[in-house]
C-alpha cells in the first residue's frame, strides 16, 4: 500500500488582464489624476496671482490719470461745453501716450449726472487722435449699467469683459466731485496675449505631463512585469505541490516580500514532503503488519464491496484475492455455516450485521465451507465500523482468527 496524493481540481476561469497591465494602468491612472489636480491648481494660483498684478497695474493707472487732471476738472464740468474741443483733444492725445507707455487699453472718466453717465476724458481705440475715432466730451456711454456697481459701493470695481473692445480687464475707481456728483476713473487693458500665454503654458505642462504619465506606464509595466514573473514562478511551484509533485524547490528571487514568500512556500514544500515521507513508512509499515498478521483481515466499503484483505483472510476464506474483489466467480458450494451447520444469508453475514446495527461484532463464530477442502473452516469473526466526521460509515473492518483446532475439542 503506498500514500498518493491526487490533484484532479478543474477550476473555472475568467479572462482577466494580466496583472502587470492593471497595475500600470492603476498607477498611470494615479499619477494622470495628480498631475490633473497639480495642472489645475498651480494654473488657477497663476492666473489668480497674474490678475492681481494686472488690476495693482490698472488701479495705479487709473489714479495716476486723475492726478494729471487738475483737482477741479470734474467741478467745473456742466454740458458739453465745459471743455473747448483742443483741450479735450490734448487730454485724449496724453492718453493714448500714456496707454503706449504702459501697455493699456483706455484710460477714461465718466461723470454721472442726472440719468445718464457721461464721458469726461477718452482714449482713441488705435491710440491715435488725428483718426477722431474716440467718445466726444460730455458723450452719452452706451452701457450705463456698466458702472451701477461702483457708484452703488463708492469702492473699486474690477471685471473681465469680452465685447466689441476685445477681451480684457478693466478698473472703475470712483470719486465725488464738490457738488457731490459721483464720476470715477477707468482703466483696461487686453489680456488676449496674457490669456493665450498661460493657455501655451498649460499646454506645454499637459504635453509634459502626458510624457511623465507615459514614461510612468512604460516604468512601471516593466518593473511589475519582472515582479508578475516572480509571482507566475510562485504560482507554478504552488501548483506542483498541489498536484504532488515535491521534487523541485522553490526559486527564490524577486522583492523582498516575494522572497520571503518563496521561502515560506518552499518550508512548506519540504515539510509536506517530510509528512509525506512519514506518512508513506508507516503505511507501509501497516501493510506489511497486515500482509504478515497471523490473523485474517477484510476491509468493507459501505455497499460491502472489498476494499482490502491480506493474504491470511484470502487463506482462511479458501478463496484468491480477486475472487474476493469479485473479479472472479465463486464456485457455489462456497458459504458461510451458523456453529449448527446452516447457511448463513447475507443479512447473517458480519459486514451486513456491522451495517445494520452499525456498532461492534464480538466473537461472532461461523464455519466455511469450500468446495478445495473437505473440512470446515471455523473462524472467531471480530468487526467494527469506522465512521467520518458525519456519522457516515466509511469503511467496515472484518477479522478473521483460525478456531477450527479449539471445534475439534
Amino acid at each position: 500500500m503506498s500514500y498518493q496524493q491526487t490533484g484532479n481540481h478543474t477550476h473555472s476561469r475568467t479572462p482577466s488582464l494580466p496583472m502587470s497591465l492593471v497595475l500600470a494602468s492603476y498607477v498611470s491612472a494615479m499619477v494622470a489624476i495628480t498631475i490633473t489636480v497639480l495642472l489645475v491648481f498651480f494654473y488657477r494660483s497663476a492666473h489668480e496671482k497674474l490678475m492681481g498684478k494686472i488690476d495693482d497695474q490698472l488701479y495705479a493707472a487709473a489714479h495716476f490719470a486723475k492726478d494729471l487732471m487738475p483737482g477741479d476738472f470734474h467741478d467745473q464740468i456742466q454740458d458739453a461745453s465745459s471743455i473747448t474741443p483742443d483741450r479735450y483733444e490734448e487730454i485724449v492725445d496724453r492718453h493714448n501716450r500714456l496707454c503706449k507707455e504702459l501697455g493699456l487699453q483706455y484710460l477714461w472718466s465718466c461723470l454721472r449726472s442726472g440719468d445718464g453717465i457721461f464721458f469726461t476724458t477718452a482714449t482713441s481705440p488705435d491710440h491715435d487722435v488725428q483718426k477722431n475715432e474716440h467718445a466726444r466730451f460730455f458723450d452719452a456711454h452706451r452701457d450705463p449699467q456698466a458702472f451701477d456697481t461702483v457708484f452703488a459701493s463708492m469702492k473699486p470695481d474690477y471685471s473681465s469683459f469680452d465685447n466689441e473692445w476685445g477681451h480684457g480687464r478693466m478698473v472703475l475707481v470712483p470719486f465725488r466731485d464738490r457738488l457731490g456728483r459721483a464720476y470715477c476713473f477707468g482703466a483696461s487693458i487686453c489680456i488676449d496675449d496674457v490669456i493665450a500665454a498661460q493657455r501655451s503654458l498649460l499646454r506645454y505642462a499637459l504635453i509634459l505631463g502626458i510624457g511623465v504619465i507615459a514614461i510612468g506606464f512604460v516604468g512601471t509595466f516593466l518593473i511589475s512585469c519582472r515582479i508578475t514573473r516572480r509571482i507566475r514562478a510562485l504560482i507554478a511551484s504552488a501548483n506542483r505541490i498541489t498536484e504532488g509533485d515535491l521534487s523541485e524547490t522553490v526559486p527564490v528571487g524577486g522583492p523582498s516580500e516575494l522572497r520571503q514568500l518563496a521561502r515560506a512556500l518552499d518550508a512548506m514544500r519540504e515539510a509536506v514532503a517530510s509528512h509525506i515521507t512519514a506518512l508513506t513508512k508507516t503505511e507501509n509499515a501497516q501493510h506489511d503488519l497486515l500482509e504478515n498478521l497471523s490473523a485474517g483481515v477484510v476491509i468493507h466499503a459501505p455497499d460491502t464491496h472489498i476494499l482490502y484483505s491480506n493474504p491470511r483472510a484470502c487463506e482462511l476464506l479458501g478463496l484468491s484475492y480477486d475472487q474476493l474483489l469479485g473479479k472472479q466467480a465463486i464456485d457455489p458450494a462456497w458459504s458461510f455455516v451458523q456453529e449448527n451447520g446452516d447457511q448463513l444469508t447475507l443479512e447473517e453475514y458480519p459486514v451486513s450485521l456491522v451495517l445494520a446495527s452499525r456498532e461492534r461484532l464480538t466473537d461472532y463464530i461461523v464455519g466455511i465451507n469450500h468446495p478445495d477442502n473437505i473440512e470446515r473452516t471455523w473462524v472467531l469473526v471480530n468487526a467494527f465500523p469506522e465512521f467520518i466526521d458525519n456519522d457516515e460509515v466509511r469503511q467496515i473492518v472484518v477479522t478473521f482468527v483460525d478456531i477450527t483446532a479449539l471445534k475439534k475439542l
